[in-house]
């Protein structure tokens, strides 16, 4: 079965910040191949001055979307729109504005606990564009939505707000039942779709730990160095050098892999200390270090200060950066430094099609950084930045390694990176995105940050 959808559709997901609303609404409409129309694309609404500031700029950008369905029905676009419209007052004419399709709403939930979890997340994230939200949700008890406010009562029948059926989505336990009829073949789809997205989520999900990071890791160690080529490159490593002030300096190498970003200081006589989430790659990092630790970036096994250098290499897109790097602040020692090293996105231009092509390719990246979102996250961290270092290097993947990595998206490898192709070819040359016979190659952009930690924490 073809989970594309080839049929006009209308879909509105609701919920409540912290019930996965905008997380499941993306990944079920690239699962079906629709267009996803998130309210946010018509405006983001900043901190009002007062409640009715706050409701009118929620009622100037509700037009706004209901305009736009209005030209999309005329054009039998296929739409997942996520917005907020709990009431379903405003429920009603968004699907009057779609006419002989099907039309759902689907409505996601989650317990009290779930949502606090989530926005704990949100709201620690500099690089979270809902960081201002999650916060004001959490800190504030006057805030209109409160952690615990309860559900509608959800007694509305499809007929009475204008659609075919609705879905009640629960991601606290990831269930999910229906109310109203579907053709049975488009209920087979959209079935596909919502458990595509709960098993990525879950595989990913911060607030239950880092098992899906660590069981890749783990099937990985055996050929982790073979794989792909910026892990062993030279010029790569060498950049991750930086002259200690003295002899047996303590190195730290936060997600040390098999050791590669330790090695060259283990040779220079310091004491380098590896940690890592999986004891696989902790066993092959071993003969590079002094000793390997199994723990992770966010919760670091070690006393305050008690390190003169941090490594951090390529592994921030995998946890949550402002909070690892907090960790990281607190087990350097004051004058100590941090060398982070990753790849990141071209340009601010490139980064929001790059993002979509990682999280369709490698979706346990939780993110992708521009070299400014790296500088930005480790000041805020309460580094100084002291030195940037560039490289770039040719990627090649193959279709193989895509299939061990997840699941191609509905039409399949060779068109989505075909298109990839295309959009690339336009936006950033530079990149050579090339697709042949078996495998694609692209260039990778890497950045490599010196910091220290002050001597006065201010």
């Amino acid at each position: 079965m073809s989970p594309l959808i080839s049929q006009p559709l209308l879909v509105l997901f609701t919920g409540l910040p912290g019930t996965l609303k905008t997380y499941i609404s993306c990944r079920f409409s690239q699962r079906l191949g629709c267009m996803w129309l998130p309210s946010f694309a018509f405006g983001n609404i900043k901190e009002p001055e007062n409640e009715n500031s706050l409701q009118i700029l929620r009622t100037t950008r509700y037009y706004r979307c209901i305009d736009t369905l209005k030209t999309l029905s005329l054009l039998s676009a296929r739409v997942v729109m996520d917005g907020g419209f709990m009431d379903p007052i405003l429920q009603h004419p968004v699907f009057a504005c779609y006419s002989a399709c099907p039309k759902l709403l689907i409505r996601c939930e989650a317990e009290p606990d779930s949502r606090l979890a989530r926005l704990r997340i949100r709201a620690s994230d500099a690089m979270d564009v809902e960081q201002a939200s999650a916060e004001s949700i959490i800190n504030s008890p006057t805030t209109k939505i409160k952690i615990d406010q309860a559900v509608p009562s959800n007694t509305e029948t499809p007929a009475e707000l204008g659609c075919d059926a609705i879905i009640h989505v629960d991601t606290t336990h990831f269930k999910w039942h229906i109310k109203g009829t579907l053709d049975a073949g488009l209920q087979e789809k959209i079935a596909f779709a919502l458990e595509h997205a709960f098993n990525e989520f879950r595989a990913t999900d911060k607030t239950f730990g880092h098992d899906a990071v660590k069981r890749n890791f783990a099937d990985l160690s055996p050929c982790y160095e073979e794989t792909t080529e910026w892990r062993t490159n030279t010029t790569l490593l060498a950049q991750l050098r930086v002259d200690l002030p003295k002899r047996a300096c303590n190195v730290l190498d936060i997600g040390s892999g098999t050791g590669l970003a330790s090695q060259w200081y283990t040779e220079q006589g310091h004491n380098c200390v590896g940690v890592d989430l999986s004891p696989q790659m902790s066993v092959r990092a071993a003969p590079r270090v002094l000793f390997s630790a199994f723990g992770s970036a966010l919760d670091l096994p070690f006393f305050d200060a008690s390190f003169d250098l941090a490594l951090i290499r390529q592994m921030l897109h995998y946890t949550e950066p402002t909070l690892a790097l907090q960790e990281t602040f607190r087990v350097v020692r004051a004058g100590g430094f941090l060398v982070v090293s990753a790849a990141i996105a071209l340009s601010d231009e490139v980064k929001p099609i790059w993002e979509e092509f990682k999280n369709v390719t490698q979706p346990l990246r939780l993110r992708v950084f521009s070299e400014a979102d790296l500088i930005k996250l480790i000041k805020q961290a309460g580094f100084a930045v002291l030195e940037t270092r560039h490289n770039n290097l040719i990627r090649s993947e193959s279709f193989d390694q895509l299939e061990h990595r997840t699941t191609a998206p509905g039409s399949g490898w060779v068109p989505f990176l075909r298109v990839m192709e295309k959009i690339f070819a336009g936006l950033a040359p530079q990149l050579e995105f090339k697709v042949n016979e078996n495998m694609f190659t692209y260039r990778q952009y890497w950045v490599t940050l010196v910091a220290q930690k002050p001597l006065v924490n201010h």
